[in-house]
């Protein structure tokens, strides 16, 4: 190779080298410059970043940063929050690190947010330094740190971000709060639920509703006492909600005690509380809270007790259930004999009644019978009619004469059956044609009398029941027979 072409080749690397040695300068003076327009508080995603300086930034990688690290200095907060941004969308750098916190600390505009943005991108690693922070005098770094620290999610430091729910400054409580969200800290539900009442007092509605939802995070049975004193304040109702959806989230054993008794509070708050919380619980627990409902003054309470019973009461309740029925208030009795069919008929208590079939004792009979004796009662024949339909599967309207009918023939009919068929055979047994003694004759008319009685119980039955009614005309004709058997072989004198 020739000396001109080996020079020639390292006066091209040099000219190369000069040019990209004066080329980043030149684009990122270029880039700081359009970055004078980035908006300050729209840093959480690159994708939301609309601002060509930035996005030039972030193109030139690694190469950037010594650039944008000068940038964090300059005296417009747009290029500083740019920067900021910038870095965030970088692979991380320990110089960069530095300056952002170095950045952050000495902040006191709106890119605040860009710079606690783009270190919560650097990952935990710099919490420790990030969390030096907390001690500075400026509310806005003290809320910025917050805001990095809660979104590493480290529940170690939840202990340190928690007093700052306490700060004179709402924002950095709010901040503090919001940290908390990911890392629950039980410890800190009091002072959470006094910080959701001074936003409430602000009207700083947003601010309250992430409040809420780091206590709805921070469940544990060791501060339920504290929630459970905001269950009867309803001057708060987001607070008011938090509370009722953290309670519900404590194990039965820890939290059907307090419902039993704030079934039956005096405050009505209180009462609609513990109802809407119960609807969270397994069936046996809501059956316990329910039950103890039922001796409350309130008659809407009861009613919502019965409710809940009818859709989860088991054999156990029915007796209380049966109580209730007797209530003075006519809408909670009602509300009772309506759960009392479907509790009964849920869990198969006995069986639905079925005429012309051979009788056993029935479980159901009982009330089926109080059920027919509300019917008397104008206000409850409609719950009472609901009542005996699901017991007996019967559509029988809400007249107590015709459940009254119903029951006695179901009750009698196959006794009669049976007393008819047993009598008509032993007419048959003393055979007037071949015996004709005054013992017989005395025998068959008395028999014959007695199936007159059976067969005329069993046609008025059967006017009610036609499954019936063709048995009955044939007994009636075997009847007829005997008596005309007893006028046929009478004797004109009877001798033993």
């Amino acid at each position: 190779m020739s000396v001109k072409k080996i020079l020639a080749g390292i006066v091209i690397v040099g000219l190369v080298a000069a040019g990209v040695f004066l080329y980043n300068p030149l684009r990122a003076k270029m880039y700081l410059g359009k970055m004078k327009d980035f908006d300050p508080n729209t840093p959480q995603s690159f994708d939301r970043v609309r601002n060509a300086g930035v996005r030039g930034f972030i193109a030139m990688k690694g190469s950037a940063v010594p650039y944008l690290i000068e940038a964090l200095k300059d005296s417009d907060p747009h290029v500083r929050a740019g920067a900021a941004v910038a870095l965030g969308n970088i692979p991380p750098r320990p110089e960069a690190e530095k300056a952002l916190i170095e950045a952050l600390k000495n902040c006191k505009g709106d890119e605040i947010r860009a710079y606690s943005w783009a270190l919560s991108r650097y990952g935990s690693k710099c919490a420790p330094d990030v969390a030096k922070l907390l001690d500075d005098p400026s509310p806005a770094v003290r809320a910025a740190a917050l805001r990095v620290l809660g979104g590493f999610h480290l529940k170690k430091y939840a202990p340190r971000i928690a007093p700052f729910l306490k700060d004179e400054s709402l924002d950095v409580a709010v901040a503090a709060a919001r940290a908390l969200e990911f890392t629950p800290w039980p410890p800190a539900v009091p002072d959470l639920i006094a910080l959701a009442r001074k936003l409430a007092a602000k009207g700083m509605k947003k601010e309250l509703d992430h409040v809420c939802a780091t206590l709805r995070a921070s469940v544990d049975p060791s501060v339920k006492e504290h929630v459970f004193a905001v269950l009867g304040d309803g001057s708060v109702k987001p607070l008011l909600d938090a509370c009722r959806s953290w309670a519900g989230k404590l194990p039965p054993p820890e939290l059907v005690p307090y419902l039993c008794k704030a079934v039956v509070s005096s405050n009505k708050v209180e009462r609609e509380s513990a109802f809407v919380i119960l609807k969270g619980l397994n069936a046996a627990d809501i059956e316990t809270v329910a039950l103890a409902a039922l001796s409350s003054s309130d008659p809407a309470s009861r009613i919502k007790a019965l409710e809940m019973l009818y859709d989860v009461g088991s054999e156990k309740c029915i007796k209380a259930v049966m109580a209730a029925a007797e209530d003075e208030d006519k809408e909670v009795a009602s509300a009772a004999l309506k759960t009392l069919g479907k509790v009964v008929a849920r869990n198969k208590i006995g069986w639905a009644p079925v005429l012309s079939t051979s009788q056993k004792d029935n479980p159901r009979e009982e009330y089926i019978l109080f059920a027919i004796g509300k019917l008397k009662d104008p206000a409850l024949r409609f719950a009472a009619t609901e009542c005996l339909e699901a017991l007996t599967a019967r559509n029988g309207g809400t007249d107590y004469e015709d459940w009254n009918n119903w029951w006695y023939d179901f009750k009698n009919t196959e006794k009669y059956i049976r007393e008819l068929s047993a009598t008509l055979k032993r007419l048959d047994d003393i055979n007037l044609g071949e015996s004709k003694t005054k013992e017989n004759f005395e025998k068959a008319k008395k028999l014959v009398d007695e199936a007159e009685k059976l067969v005329e119980k069993l046609e008025e039955i059967a006017a009610r029941n036609p499954k019936i009614s063709r048995w009955v005309e044939k007994q009636r004709k075997k009847l007829n027979i005997f008596k005309y058997s007893i006028e046929k072989y009478r004797p004109l004198d009877i001798m033993n």
